[in-house]
């Protein structure tokens, strides 16, 4: 029997479940929105038999488009210049999706090692990992066995939990007096300062996507990275304060403070900077903008009391969704 189905009610009740399951799998979160769009496209001319199954047959059919997805992406990204990076996403907490989105498998780090997975391995990993799903949920999500689902797993853990830092990382709001101290000292050049809160192998990455200048290569090493980072905060007028995480009216401070008006007699004055704080994939991270434009994003990533990853995201098309965030 065919289940009628109310989209418009299905859409606000299960979207921010599968977009967070689509980003995951795809690494960026417009493609994610455009996955979840063409499974809820697709439910009117396939809807569930079942209804009490309705949530099980969405994941699967954005696992399936997902996949689909992904034999396109892998060749784009395979001819992509310079470093591939996920696309960044808000996990503040007045975000819709942001509850989905924190957790297992939304940082960096993550994002990248499930990039060297097989897409079929990346989704058990994900539903098993992410979602909780009990691996018959999984099978038929996934089209496998449960048998090969467990295999599968058990293949994957020793794999990934090697591949990752050690220590676990740190949340957005534990590593938010760190993140400012470190702030702090790269925007008044005290580079001992820099190198105290970086771990020694500290690793940055950067993506602009060939469309604006970034690293070609990760920048390695805590003495590379604090180098690289004091250059950058020094275009940066203004600094959260070190008392707490900034919130709406500190980030209008630092950019009033940071704006400066061409002068009518002169020549014009430089482009205004300025940025803002905010969680993104449930990391600290900041949004930097130039005359009040979003030009970057900086994903931080902490353990163990020290900063060992940072991820500049420079790509315009990849920053679409942070448009305003951070303000």
């Amino acid at each position: 029997m065919v289940v009628p189905v109310d989209r418009a009610n299905l859409y606000g009740e299960y979207r921010p479940l599968l977009f967070s399951l689509a980003y995951r799998m795809l690494g960026t979160s417009s493609d994610a929105e455009d996955a979840v769009q063409d499974v809820f496209l697709r439910l009117e001319e396939h809807p569930p038999g079942d209804k009490a199954y309705m949530k099980a047959y969405l994941c699967k059919m954005t696992v399936n488009r997902c996949l689909d997805l992904l034999k396109r992406l892998r060749l784009q990204r395979e001819l992509y210049i310079g470093p591939w990076l996920p696309e960044p996403v808000s996990t503040e907490a007045d975000d819709p999706s942001a509850a989905y989105l924190r957790g297992e498998g939304i940082s960096f780090a993550i994002l990248l090692l499930l990039e060297t997975l097989d897409p079929a391995e990346r989704a058990v990993y994900i539903l098993r990992e992410a979602f909780a799903f009990d691996y018959k949920a999984i099978a038929e999500a996934t089209g496998r066995s449960e048998a090969a689902c467990r295999q599968t797993m058990s293949r994957l853990r020793p794999k990934i939990e090697a591949a990752q830092p050690p220590g676990e990382l740190m949340s957005a709001d534990e590593a938010a007096p760190l993140v400012l101290q470190f702030l702090h000292a790269a925007r008044t050049g005290d580079l001992a300062g820099m190198l105290e809160l970086l771990h020694r192998d500290a690793v940055l990455r950067s993506d602009g996507g060939g469309k604006v200048s970034a690293a070609v290569r990760p920048i390695a090493g805590a003495q590379a990275v604090a180098a690289f980072l004091g250059g950058l905060a020094r275009k940066f007028a203004g600094a959260p304060d070190s008392a707490g995480r900034p919130g709406e009216a500190e980030a209008a401070r630092v950019s009033a403070a940071s704006e400066q008006p061409a002068s009518p007699d002169g020549p014009a004055s430089a482009p205004a900077a300025a940025f803002g704080w905010l969680s993104l994939n449930d990391q600290p991270g900041l949004l930097f903008r130039i005359d009040g434009q979003v030009d970057t994003a900086l994903v931080i990533e902490a353990s163990a009391g020290r900063i060992r990853a940072l991820y500049l995201m420079r790509n315009p098309e990849k920053l679409h969704g942070l448009r305003g965030g951070g303000s």
